[in-house]
Formats: C-alpha cells, sequence, structure tokens
C-alpha cells in the first residue's frame, strides 16, 4: 500500500514539475523514491543509508535531461535512455544491498515502461504522471 501511495506522489511531484518548477520533480521525486527504497529496505546501517543517499542525488540529475539536445523533439531512444538512467540512479544501493538481478530486472521493466508510456501517449498529464509513478512503483522489482 505504501508504493502506491508514494507512487501517487512521485507522479503528482512530476507533472508539477513539468506544469511549474522543476525542482517540485528533481528534488521531489528523488525524495520520494530514496524514502520508498529506504522503507521497503528496512536497512537503517549507515552504509546503506549513505548509498542511498547518493542514489537520491543520482537520481536528481537524471531527471533534469530526456538525454536529447535542448530544442530537439524527443525520440523513443531518448525516452530508452531517460528510463536507464532513471533506473541506474539505484546502483549504489545495490552496490551494498548486492540486489543485482533486482537492478537488473527494474532497469528492464522502467526502461521498457519510459519509452513507451512517453510514445505511446499524446497527453502530458498521462506521460509525466506515469514516468513519476513508475520511479517508485518499479523499486519492488529491486528485491525479486
Amino acid at each position: 500500500m505504501m508504493v502506491i501511495v508514494l507512487s501517487f506522489i512521485s507522479a503528482i511531484l512530476y507533472r508539477l514539475g513539468g506544469e511549474f518548477k522543476t525542482l517540485y520533480r528533481d528534488l521531489g521525486c528523488s525524495l520520494v523514491t530514496s524514502t520508498a527504497i529506504q522503507i521497503l529496505a528496512n536497512n537503517f546501517t549507515l552504509k546503506f543509508i549513505l548509498a542511498n543517499f547518493i542514489s537520491m542525488g543520482l537520481l536528481y540529475g537524471s531527471l533534469t535531461t530526456y538525454c536529447k539536445i535542448k530544442g530537439q523533439e524527443a525520440r523513443w531512444y531518448n525516452w530508452l535512455c531517460t528510463g536507464l538512467l532513471y533506473s541506474l540512479s539505484a546502483f549504489p544501493v545495490c552496490m551494498v544491498s548486492g540486489l543485482w538481478f533486482g537492478l537488473l530486472c527494474r532497469t528492464f521493466v522502467l526502461s521498457a515502461s519510459v519509452m513507451f508510456i512517453s510514445e505511446m501517449s499524446d497527453s502530458v498529464w498521462v506521460e509525466e504522471c506515469g514516468r513519476g509513478g513508475l520511479l517508485v512503483l518499479t523499486l519492488p522489482l529491486l528485491w525479486v
């Protein structure tokens, strides 16, 4: 249930970042995703918390780009790269926890989903809320 609630919050923040200030998306989604990771992992060692903080910074950075040249229309491969960067931001968490198979699963699902929703939808609301929600919704895959 917590994953659903945090996915909804992330979706709203992602959309607010598209509508108003990108800080809602960049910082807000990063904080929500990091919180979800911490709760799902239930690991409060200093090493894990530090890795999660680094992952949060990497996600923040990945949320600032759509992997394209400014002024250019985003294509399917830009969205695939965007989803890939979102996924790989969890790399530090996986380094300390050994969730390599889960990272692989989440990378495949999140990258493909971000590309699919961005290419198939004509609604900016569906696209942005979808991408924001997927950030948290796919996190349980890390523990597969």
